[in-house]
């Protein structure tokens, strides 16, 4: 297990964590020690003291205030990978328009909350920055606003959540494959119609929509270090060059050839 920090400034702290599954503290490493925004970059359960597992993956941020208890469990053979930003809790609240809130929980009762490619795109982006303080601290709280203006938990009843988690951790696995609706129905024991409306309820996103936003930040992860497009959309599942570069500008807002910062 490690954790490296890649930025410190008095506005906000930046890390990547990695943890193997048979690392001795894989479950319990402890209390988080800063208000976080964590960025899953694999497929992880995440269980907040308490509370009910979540399924932290690409697709999710991550919430936690300072002192949060909670434990994790493997879903995928590389464990838990991700990057986390520390913010003040006066730059929380404000971000949530409650100055007056409390400064020990400024997230209040949140734990997860949808992450857009626009937002995975800007917290990557803000990793790239480390050079430049200022460049990272504007990219940060535009990254906190943006976090924070998804944040509104759906009610999903425990059994419909547990569906969809499912089927995310079935996704994640495979995303690269091309499997129809009524396989993947028929893998987790259920109809494609109860499927496809249970996730779209709990998750905001069709099945499809949740393979490619998989698909595109994997991509956003390896561009920098892709000379050959082409043969990076077929790697991800994507027909062709030009279907990826489609599916990418309607994500992210720009062609991958422009997102390689």
């Amino acid at each position: 297990m490690s954790s490296r920090l890649l930025f410190s400034s008095t506005t906000v702290h930046i890390g990547a964590f990695v943890s193997a599954p048979t690392d001795p503290e894989f479950v319990d490493s402890g209390p988080t020690r800063g208000h976080l925004l964590v960025f899953p970059r694999t497929c992880v359960s995440i269980q907040h003291a308490g509370r009910a597992p979540v399924v932290a993956d690409p697709t999710v941020v991550m919430i936690y205030n300072r002192g949060q208890v909670y434990t994790r469990r493997a879903i995928a053979p590389a464990g838990d990978r991700c990057e986390w930003f520390a913010f003040d809790a006066d730059a929380i609240l404000e971000s949530r328009g409650d100055r007056d809130g409390d400064r020990e929980r400024p997230f209040g009762a949140l734990m997860v909350t949808p992450s857009s490619a626009r937002t995975y795109f800007l917290a990557h982006a803000a990793l790239r920055r480390t050079g430049d303080p200022l460049a990272v601290e504007e990219a940060c709280l535009t990254l906190l606003d943006d976090v924070l203006a998804n944040a509104a938990p759906a009610d999903v009843s425990p059994a419909h959540r547990e569906l969809a988690d499912a089927a995310r951790r079935l996704l994640s696995r495979c995303f690269t494959d091309r499997h129809s609706l009524s396989a993947i129905a028929g893998a987790l024991g259920t109809s494609a119609f109860h499927l496809a409306r249970v996730f779209r309820r709990a998750t905001g996103r069709t099945l499809h929509g949740y393979r490619t936003e998989l698909r595109i930040r994997t991509a956003i992860e390896r561009l920098p270090d892709t000379d050959d497009l082409a043969a990076l959309a077929v790697d991800l599942g994507f027909s062709s060059h030009s279907h990826f570069t489609a599916a990418f500008k309607k994500l992210v807002g720009m062609a991958p050839s422009r997102a390689r910062i």
